[in-house]
């Protein structure tokens, strides 16, 4: 993709990029090829770089099967840069408000014991905290890659103590399989696993380096693989992957991040389909500086707001975290932390919530819980309503428009 970047003689090109069942258009169904999933996040990094340029199509039918050419003639003619192709019918992504569902029992409680991934950073802290005070876990177990200093640890202990939880603080790498695994076999009874390990690494597609690339896959997406692995056959009640909107949305210069991102938001649909539990939070960007972020400045935070993901204060958050928890929708829909009135992709925006539909986000500075993964398809003519227990707009093969924006 850089050499055809790069080459002036393709500049009035386009570039068709194919997957198969690297993505998920309904509730139930399931990803087959988790490993392709991250394309959708590197991809849709470049195509926001690259306007027009660029069209993902992931299709259907059996491995190894030749296209359907029409579908394929279609999705190169209907001026939408992403496209599935499920049956015929070309869909297209599409963000919108998740309204309120039945709730179950909460996924943590008082004989919890939770695992936290990247869990001595900023933001993993302020989870500890909150599954302590709010939820009452046992146990926390949090990790990262370098052990907390003592009076750090010693403030977070003695905090979560007065609530009745232990907390352990170890130093492990999440991408070493042998030493996560050690872990694991210390830690009998485990019942909740959150991964919040991440780096970043920014740079545009054109000059991303393979050593860039690598170095943030591999926190988000080795580290998620070898939990998923090595806790499969454990009695979880909660499985939540710390996802981003880079993923949903397509981060221009962090083409990297988001296909990282987008292989959690897989990831967890492909444990939904096997029976397990699993939640991708996509978040937008805390108010608290960490590791991750300590670097953006005045201009970073300007341009991440006019793409709607605006700072969450910790009080919204913990809120949203919950609410997360709570709407229990399959896994690269469920929420995804940005302020939604902004939030755009291409020529898709965040919808508002259907007529009569609640709204599910916690109160403060305009944020909600949206859907990520919702997809539509353009037609001539007016639109047909959301197909019940799809989340999707169906339309003809072969009639095209511009999406009209929301």
């Amino acid at each position: 993709m850089q050499s055809w970047l790069r080459d002036e003689r393709l500049a009035e090109t386009r570039l068709l990029v194919t997957t198969r069942h690297a993505v998920a258009v309904r509730d139930d169904e399931p990803v087959d090829d988790v490993a392709a999933a991250p394309t959708w996040g590197l991809v849709g990094a470049v195509q926001n770089e690259n306007p027009d340029r660029i069209i993902l199509v992931d299709l259907d039918g059996a491995a190894g099967t030749l296209p359907d050419p029409a579908s394929l003639s279609t999705a190169l003619s209907c001026n939408e840069s992403q496209v599935a192709v499920r049956d015929g019918v070309l869909l297209t992504p599409l963000l919108a408000a998740v309204a309120p569902a039945e709730t179950g029992p909460p996924p943590f409680g008082s004989d919890s014991i939770v695992l936290i991934s990247g869990g001595t950073g900023t933001i993993g802290r302020l989870i500890a905290r909150h599954l302590a005070i709010r939820y009452g876990v046992r146990r926390l177990v949090l990790i990262g890659r370098h052990a907390l200093d003592a009076g750090s640890a010693s403030a977070l202990r003695a905090e979560c103590a007065a609530t009745g939880t232990d907390v352990e603080i170890a130093a492990c790498d999440v991408t070493d399989r042998a030493a996560v695994a050690a872990l694991l076999d210390g830690i009998p009874g485990l019942t909740g696993v959150i991964h919040a390990a991440g780096v970043l690494d920014d740079a545009t597609a054109a000059t991303l380096s393979a050593g860039q690339l690598h170095a943030v896959l591999r926190p988000k997406l080795d580290g998620a693989w070898h939990l998923h692995e090595l806790t499969r056959d454990r009695a979880l009640t909660a499985f939540v992957l710390f996802s981003s909107a880079a993923g949903v949305l397509g981060g221009a210069g962090q083409s990297n991040y988001a296909a990282a991102n987008v292989f959690l938001d897989a990831l967890a649909q492909h444990r939904r389909a096997h029976g397990l539990p699993a939640v991708s939070l996509a978040w937008g960007l805390w108010d608290r500086p960490s590791g991750m972020t300590s670097h953006l400045d005045a201009a970073d935070l300007d341009r991440l707001q006019r793409n709607g993901i605006d700072t969450i204060d910790v009080d919204s958050g913990l809120a949203l975290f919950d609410a997360g928890l709570a709407a229990n929708r399959p896994p690269d829909r469920a929420a995804a932390a940005l302020d939604a009135r902004r939030a755009h992709r291409g020529t898709v925006a965040a919808a508002d919530p259907a007529p009569g539909a609640g709204d599910p986000s916690p109160p403060g500075r305009g944020h909600r819980i949206v859907d990520g993964a919702r997809r539509r398809v353009a037609r001539a003519g007016a639109r047909r309503p959301v197909q019940p227990g799809t989340g999707h707009r169906h339309h003809p093969r072969g009639r095209s428009t511009r999406l009209r924006q929301r």
